[in-house]
């Protein structure tokens, strides 16, 4: 959630030693036993994350937590793929999502854990070919995305970073040519 410190301060009197929260009917005491608990990702890589102001932010301990795993082996962990071909392939396309987002500020819809993990899952059900890396590209990673000409240029991206194998289809050649 995106809380911008006209919000915030909202809290503020919740959350420190005042121990109440102001509203338009009075000051409504907290309990005993109240625990607030936020998390935010930090960092370039997380589209619409801003930066806590320092009234709130001094409101909380503050814990960092230890960066996540590798891509590889956090879709391991969570899938049971273990296909050395298959994992190096996701992390290919998973790379080609992230310079588009990098180079063109694009397809940040596509940069879904949870799209490659449903990816790996369909690899181990139904076997690692050319069919199966088209069908988990359209399902699990291009159709997160809503606006064409985003779509268009991550599926661009995909073949020329990732799998240049990639099939054009019948709905980017018409794209290509303008009929759109």
């Amino acid at each position: 959630m995106l809380l911008m410190g006209d919000v915030t301060s909202v809290y503020h009197s919740l959350l420190d030693e005042n121990r109440v929260l102001s509203s338009p009917v009075g000051a409504i005491e907290r309990h005993s036993q109240f625990l607030m608990i936020g998390s935010m990702n930090v960092g370039a890589g997380y589209a619409g994350v801003r930066a806590l102001n320092d009234a709130f932010k001094d409101r909380f301990a503050v814990l960092r937590l230890p960066s996540t795993l590798e891509f590889v082996e956090m879709i391991q962990n969570k899938t049971g793929l273990h296909d050395r071909h298959g994992l190096l392939f996701l992390e290919k396309v998973k790379k080609a999502v992230d310079q588009l987002i990098q180079e063109e500020s694009q397809g940040h819809a596509a940069s879904t854990i949870r799209g490659y993990i449903d990816a790996a899952r369909y690899f181990l059900e139904n076997g690692i070919n050319a069919e199966t890396k088209n069908e988990i590209i359209e399902d699990y990673v291009l159709n997160k995305i809503e606006d064409q000409d985003e779509y268009m240029a991550l599926r661009h991206m995909i073949r020329d970073s990732a799998w240049g194998d990639f099939p054009i289809s019948a709905e980017e050649d018409e794209y290509q040519k303008g009929g759109f």
